[in-house]
């Protein structure tokens, strides 16, 4: 896709790479002589976040992204900065009466422990991905996120049954990736102007949607009849 579509921003859905970076602090965090960083692995996370979300190229977010290292010591600021010249921490200054729930690191006590989570944090695999999901354009609520994967799974279904397609030999043609082989499906016949989701949807006999306003089979009277056929009990 790089080659065909040159200037097209490609990227990839942040959820992915937070929640395995998630397991990745975890799993140093479980580690006996690494027990504090438990407390701080939620908010390792959302700080991920929240580079990718303000960064716009990937200098701007590794001079963020790499300032928890020092928040977590409770340094705000420090002298030599980090990509674009940012020194200092983003947020708002901490209130002297905010209740703190988690304790600092001490750079000298736990320096074992700082330089583990660097290692995590500052890995060169995983910050050579980072520029898919820089800026991300997109974020969805729950209901759409819902609808969309209904939506993907009645597309599914719908080419579920499709053959395969096969070469001028007749091999089955397979798209090779490290994982595993993707299989190419036959192109597909369905014209989705006339039986795709653009055509009015036609309910079923049975469907109570068919009901109409009056449940019984005849039109109601009207006003007039009704005052002049009124019957009084008294």
């Amino acid at each position: 896709m790089e080659m065909s579509y040159p200037t097209t921003k490609h990227s990839h859905d942040i959820w992915h790479v937070t929640k395995n970076l998630g397991k990745k602090i975890m799993k140093v965090a479980k580690q006996k002589e690494n027990g504090v960083l438990l407390q701080w692995a939620k908010d390792i996370i959302n700080h991920f976040w929240f580079s990718c979300k303000t960064a716009s190229n990937y200098e701007h977010f590794l001079s963020i992204w790499r300032s928890v290292l020092h928040h977590i010591t409770n340094k705000d600021e420090w002298i030599l900065s980090h990509g674009q010249g940012i020194n200092k921490c983003l947020h708002e200054p901490l209130s002297e009466n905010e209740e703190r729930t988690k304790p600092w690191l001490d750079p000298e006590e736990d320096a074992k422990v700082l330089k583990t989570l660097a290692q995590v944090l500052l890995n060169q695999r995983f910050l050579n991905r980072v520029d898919y999901y820089l800026n991300f354009r997109f974020a969805y609520t729950p209901p759409v996120c819902r609808i969309r994967n209904e939506l993907a799974a009645l597309d599914h279904s719908i080419h579920s049954d499709r053959g395969v397609m096969r070469n001028k030999e007749g091999v089955i043609v397979k798209k090779h990736i490290p994982i595993s082989g993707i299989l190419f499906r036959k192109p597909s016949s369905v014209d989705l102007k006339t039986n795709g989701m653009r055509r009015r949807r036609e309910l079923m006999e049975d469907d109570p949607r068919r009901i109409g306003r009056n449940l019984a089979p005849e039109e109601p009277p009207s006003t007039q009849v009704l005052v002049k056929e009124k019957i009084s009990r008294f």
